[in-house]
């Protein structure tokens, strides 16, 4: 599977929601996730550009009762300059206790095998979906914490020859939802270096 996303920055979130609702998509669920990534004992991940994560995954729907869902997932390196694509592979695991008890022991089980832990990222997501011109389009309304709020579109493909017109057609709804303020780099490149800049003597 191949996913083709675009994160932009949100000046104005309300903004967002109204637009949202122009194009008659529904706020259908919230998500608060936690993502764990972990680096390659023998290859940098950063250099690679690859990504290798667990994620810990509860899920509300409107006037519904939340769900839990652990995934282990595996990110490619970008195959596109102007917009995120890439190869993703992911495989669900079985949750167990609460969320520190979880984390703990698939972080000491990688480690023993040369893994190691880098960061977590923490977020609450909205989540809409909406049948765009033959695809069907996520969109993700952020909250990251120590971050703020972010607007995400994410196409999944099958095929690679799917990529191209799933980009324009990214391109195509964000101008209608007005967004411009790209941000390129991953929640995980955000949270870093907002922890540097914090860390940065006076």
């Amino acid at each position: 599977m191949y996913e083709v996303e675009q994160k932009y920055r949100l000046p104005h979130p309300e903004r967002f929601l109204e637009k949202v609702a122009n194009v008659g998509a529904f706020w259908v669920k919230s998500v608060t996730e936690t993502d764990t990534y972990f680096q390659h004992p023998m290859r940098d991940f950063v250099k690679t550009d690859e990504a290798f994560r667990i994620r810990w995954h509860t899920t509300t729907p409107r006037g519904g009762r939340p769900t839990t869902e652990t995934f282990l997932t595996y990110k490619g390196p970008k195959l596109d300059p102007t917009i995120k694509t890439r190869q993703e592979r992911e495989l669900p695991l079985l949750p167990f206790g609460d969320e520190a008890e979880f984390q703990e022991r698939w972080t000491e089980l990688l480690g023993s095998l040369g893994f190691r832990a880098v960061r977590s990222v923490h977020k609450v997501r909205e989540k809409a979906y909406l049948e765009w011109r033959g695809f069907r389009v996520e969109l993700s309304l952020d909250t990251v914490e120590s971050l703020g709020r972010y607007a995400e579109l994410e196409i999944l493909v099958a095929l690679q020859e799917e990529l191209g017109r799933a980009r324009e057609e990214i391109f195509a709804l964000a101008e209608v939802l007005e967004l411009t303020d790209v941000e390129p780099r991953s929640y995980l490149d955000l949270v870093i270096s907002a922890d540097k800049i914090k860390d940065t003597p006076c």
